[in-house]
C-alpha cells in the first residue's frame, strides 16, 4: 500500500493577471509538475499564470508514486476603450459612452465615490470630475478605466450694435 497522498482538489478558475498556488502536499521527497503533459517544475508548490491541464507526480522515499491533475483557467478580463480626457460646456449634458466587450455588470465611480444607482454601461454627466467605469464579467473578472472630464465655459459672441438697412443700401 502506498503511503503517498496528493489531492489537487477541483478545477480552478481565475482571472488573466492573477496567480494561482497549486500544493503537492506534504506526503513526498520528489515532486515533478507537467502542464498539458510538458514538465514544468520539481516544486511542493507551483504558481500558476497560465491556463492548462496540471498535474504533480508525487514520490515518497521508498519510490511510491501517486498522481492526480487540476485543470486551471484564466478568464479575459473585460475590455474597456474609453477616452481618458473629455470636456464639455458648463450647463450641458456630456454623455460618456465606452465601448465594452465581455462585460456584464457595471459600476461608475465619480472621484472615488460610488455613483449609486448607476449601473449601465454609459454614464450622462453635468458636472466636472474623474469618471471610473467598473466592468465584471459573467466569469467575475474585473477592469476599470478612468475619464477626466473638465466644463468649460460656453463661448460669449458679441456681434456689436445692430444695424438697420434699407434694402439697396449698401
Amino acid at each position: 500500500c502506498c503511503p503517498v497522498s496528493v489531492e489537487l482538489g477541483a478545477d480552478i478558475s481565475s482571472c488573466m493577471g492573477e496567480t494561482v498556488m497549486l500544493d503537492a502536499g506534504n506526503s513526498g521527497v520528489s515532486f515533478k509538475w507537467f502542464r498539458d503533459g510538458v514538465e514544468v517544475a520539481t516544486s511542493k508548490l507551483l504558481t500558476v499564470s497560465t491556463s492548462g491541464l496540471y498535474e504533480v507526480e508525487v514520490t515518497d522515499i521508498s519510490g511510491c508514486a501517486k498522481k492526480d491533475k487540476v485543470r486551471v483557467t484564466f478568464n479575459e478580463l473585460p475590455v474597456i476603450n474609453m477616452m481618458t480626457t473629455a470636456q464639455f460646456c458648463e450647463g450641458e449634458t456630456y454623455s460618456i459612452t465606452p465601448m465594452i466587450t465581455g462585460g456584464q455588470s457595471y459600476k461608475w465611480f465619480k472621484d472615488n465615490a460610488e455613483i449609486s444607482g448607476q449601473t449601465s454601461n454609459k454614464l450622462n454627466i453635468t458636472q466636472a470630475g474623474t469618471y471610473k467605469l467598473e466592468v465584471t464579467s459573467s466569469a467575475g473578472c474585473k477592469n476599470t478605466s478612468t475619464t477626466i472630464a473638465t466644463s468649460i465655459k460656453a463661448p460669449v459672441v458679441e456681434l456689436g450694435n445692430s444695424l438697420q438697412k434699407c434694402e439697396g443700401e449698401t
